[in-house]
């Protein structure tokens, strides 16, 4: 086992979203997406079966028409909602990517303590408890901690990247 690993890097706007893709493509398919369909029919099944109801109940004179209006609008305010998130998303992408000038090089130090990131606007020392998970993506290794991605890139590190990967998993194990 090693005693420290430093590791020295610049990422790029590119390298950042590549790895955040990749990360999230890997949380996505360990989620079972079963559950969330089957949720999904039942809300569709349970709202028309609650317009039928309320519309034989209050004696409405409601038509297939209406019925559709209302689903088509429902569906256009999922529609919008979806579509502001993902614009709230970009927003923020390219807020935190802003500030990658002045982040100038980022300094990493591993050991079985922690992970130390270091560069020109601050420093923070994160626990091996507080990271999620170790993931391995096609040129990089990541550390998730809860939503965060911090991608460390291979062509930076010292070592073979699955030999880095193993060690930072046995000090995330071993605390």
């Amino acid at each position: 086992m090693s005693a420290e690993i430093n590791v020295t890097f610049r990422t790029t706007q590119a390298e950042m979203q590549r790895a955040m893709l990749q990360a999230g493509g890997q949380l996505q398919r360990r989620r079972p997406k079963g559950p969330f369909v089957l949720f999904v029919i039942a809300l569709c099944v349970i709202m028309i079966l609650g317009l039928y109801v309320i519309d034989n109940w209050l004696n409405f004179d409601t038509q297939l028409s209406h019925l559709i209006a209302f689903l088509i609008g429902m569906v256009s305010v999922f529609g919008i909602v979806v579509v502001n998130a993902r614009l709230m998303l970009r927003e923020t992408a390219a807020r935190s990517m802003e500030q990658d000038a002045a982040r100038g090089d980022v300094e990493v130090c591993f050991d079985a303590s922690g992970v130390r990131f270091e560069n020109n606007l601050g420093n923070s020392f994160n626990k091996w408890t507080a990271i999620s998970e170790v993931m391995s993506l096609s040129d990089a290794t990541a550390l998730r901690m809860g939503a965060i991605i911090h991608p460390i890139p291979d062509a930076a590190l010292p070592m073979a990247p699955d030999a880095f990967r193993e060690q930072l998993q046995a000090w995330k194990d071993a605390a």
